[in-house]
């Protein structure tokens, strides 16, 4: 177990939450950074984000950066407006990772990926991501490692497993019917099964959305707008992400298709 000596902390500058820097209370200094002074840990080198900081002739870390050091695990509560330290044993708290949801949602879409959704447990985070307008291909394991340290650095924590879980389509789709009403102005599809009846006696029926890079078409080959959809057709289609309940449900889907009259 890693342990940290409480004493290093004491002057450790803050340069992780810009958020705090308009509070009250702090004091404009002049310093120097010495991007060269050597700093070992166990006698080795210790490699850091950072670069250390002279001030009135004392040396300081990046906060986060001694925390990499010495097994110590630091984060940033804005709502709180608190910097929070745990020991390396820490398991990840879900406020943590909800706090980070949006700054992982974005990141995710500029390497076209989306973010269907997140699992937390005491110390896993499973997210679960699709690549986008590619419904069919998976993340080299190379890339799912760069991506797990990059969303590491982005949740500023280390100390859980992050499981990357990987969504493409199926072969069979999970809604199947025919299309009895079509609102236009929202793009949505009321797809109702007959052969399918639940338990009130009601016959299976969902109201169907389009992600944006969503696919409709016939034969899963010609491609089709939106427009061409007409009430009666029969089709089939792959949902993404979780439904709703209410009846009709509700379903977002990624792939649509059309029978051949």
């Amino acid at each position: 177990m890693k342990k940290f000596v409480p004493g290093l902390l004491a002057g450790i500058i803050l340069a992780s939450a810009s958020a705090a820097y308009a509070e009250e209370g702090l004091q404009k200094v002049e310093a120097y950074l010495r991007p060269a002074l050597p700093i070992t840990l166990d006698g080795k080198p210790a490699k850091l984000e950072s670069s250390p900081v002279i001030y009135d002739g004392s040396t300081y870390l990046k906060l986060r950066d001694l925390a990499a050091l010495t097994g110590l695990q630091v984060n940033w509560n804005e709502a709180a407006q608190t910097v929070e330290l745990q020991n390396g044993e820490a398991k990840i708290s879900s406020h943590v990772i909800e706090s980070k949801a949006s700054t992982i949602t974005d990141f995710l879409q500029t390497k076209s990926l989306e973010l269907i959704s997140g699992d937390i447990g005491d110390d896993k985070v499973t997210l679960t991501i699709r690549k986008l307008h590619d419904h069919r291909s998976l993340l080299k394991a190379s890339e799912v490692s760069e991506l797990i340290s990059s969303i590491y650095r982005l949740i500023g924590q280390n100390n859980f497993d992050l499981i990357i879980d990987q969504f493409i389509i199926p072969e069979t789709a999970n809604i199947v019917g025919e299309i009895s009403s079509i609102d236009v102005e929202n793009k949505k599809v009321l797809i109702i099964n007959k052969d399918k009846i639940n338990s009130n006696g009601n016959p299976d029926a969902v109201w169907v959305s389009f992600t944006p890079d969503a696919f409709i078409g016939i034969d899963s080959k010609e491609r089709i707008p939106f427009n061409d959809l007409k009430v009666g057709q029969k089709v089939k289609a792959w949902s993404v992400g979780a439904g709703f309940d209410s009846y009709p449900g509700r379903a977002r889907v990624i792939q649509l298709i059309v029978a051949k009259e």
